[in-house]
């Protein structure tokens, strides 16, 4: 992640080392509507829905690049039209709807509210990011066991799917 502020100044930090985002990522900084989002699930009021296509390296791994892939469901006939009209400026790659949600559960989930959400923002204007950090960031021996777990599996999995390609 890598900002350059008006004055000058730069902050760049990976995902996993910024605080801010780590903070972020553990939902207790969201909106109160995204507690209880009235706008999950496939009854949308819009023509298109954008979102962060999670699990992108699964389904494209050639709109994989570790900065941001962005999704775009077309609900309606007026979407359609908006997408094609855009569409010779910009990579778009039709995707299975059930497979393009299948690692985006905000579209069918809100999510959860954090037990400490409260004590977290009694404490953002007057706490320091190391803090804050420290008290509401950190992932319990439990997370990062399950975390590192995972990688491994799709380490291996990678391998196996690049072993079964040969």
């Amino acid at each position: 992640m890598s900002f350059t502020f008006a004055n000058g100044s730069e902050y760049r930090q990976t995902l996993t080392k910024d605080k801010y985002m780590q903070l972020f990522l553990k939902d207790n900084g969201l909106r109160e509507s995204c507690y209880e989002c009235s706008f999950r699930g496939n009854s949308r009021k819009s023509d298109i829905t954008l979102a962060d296509f999670w699990g992108v390296e699964n389904l494209e791994k050639e709109f994989f690049d570790d900065k941001g892939t962005s999704l775009v469901i077309v609900q309606t006939e007026k979407g359609k039209r908006l997408v094609d009209s855009i569409k010779n400026s910009c990579c778009i790659k039709e995707t299975d709807f059930s497979q393009a949600v299948k690692f985006n559960p905000a579209y069918f989930e809100s999510k959860k509210r954090p037990k400490k959400r409260n004590v977290f923002f009694k404490n953002l204007e007057r706490t320091e990011i190391n803090e804050l950090y420290r008290k509401f960031g950190k992932d319990s021996f439990f997370m990062k066991t399950k975390r590192f777990a995972a990688r491994c599996l799709w380490h291996i999995r990678n391998i196996k799917n690049k072993k079964e390609a040969r």
